[in-house]
């Protein structure tokens, strides 16, 4: 296992620069390549995603000069891709949640909510709904694979936020949130390592493409490592 999440997470010397379009929940590459992808109108403008990569730096009360090294980042990459544990042991009440100021004047760690203790998948959702705001504003593709069936259907395993043009972004965020809201926490199994493997599989198409363009694709693993 150690092997392929290092296989994977070596993407980043492996992936093309590829502004997309999708067909359903797959992302496929446009002939748009670099930040030229920006000037096409079904995208949002290079000056338009800076500026909320700035609003978030500020918001967050980080100093002036992260945001050249974020820029840096954020131009170097191709795409996000999420794996996400959807298994029962995700309803054990033992995490935190943010109670966050709406202008962020304040932000606390809780452990209780409503009516009861915060659950696994209740922590993950919170962090889950920033990134997918973001991932539109920003304009990051960004691919979500739920580890077990999510209960709404086999399209709804894998789908995406900011694959296709912005005027599908509402809907893209919508049905997201359908998609983890309704999400069932039924099975006792996590068969990681079998997804990991068939994201390598997907990410090694473009080695070479990912390699000419100097890109990488971040994958992000959310799991709480219960078998």
């Amino acid at each position: 296992e150690s092997k392929v999440q290092n296989a994977s997470l070596d993407d980043g010397n492996r992936k093309a620069q590829r502004r997309k379009t999708h067909t359903g929940s797959f992302i496929q590459p446009s002939t748009h390549q670099g930040e030229k992808s920006h000037s096409n109108k079904s995208v949002p403008s290079i000056s338009s995603c800076r500026k909320y990569i700035r609003h978030y730096i500020d918001s967050l009360q980080l100093p002036p000069g992260f945001f050249a090294a974020v820029m840096k980042c954020y131009e170097s990459i191709d795409s996000r891709k999420w794996l996400i544990e959807n298994s029962a042991s995700m309803n054990i009440q033992d995490a935190h949640a943010m109670m966050v100021g709406f202008k962020l004047e304040y932000i606390a760690s809780v452990e209780f909510i409503g009516s009861g203790y915060v659950t696994r998948w209740q922590e993950f959702s919170q962090c889950f709904d920033f990134h997918v705001k973001m991932s539109a504003r920003c304009w990051i593709p960004t691919e979500f694979w739920l580890v077990n069936d999510s209960g709404e259907g086999a399209d709804s395993q894998r789908f995406s936020v900011a694959g296709g043009s912005k005027k599908d972004l509402s809907e893209e965020r919508e049905m997201a949130y359908k998609i983890i809201k309704r999400a069932t926490l039924g099975e006792k199994r996590n068969p990681l390592a079998s997804q990991l493997r068939r994201i390598e599989k997907r990410i090694a198409k473009d080695a070479l493409e990912l390699t000419t363009n100097n890109k990488h694709v971040v994958l992000m693993l959310c799991t709480d490592g219960d078998e």
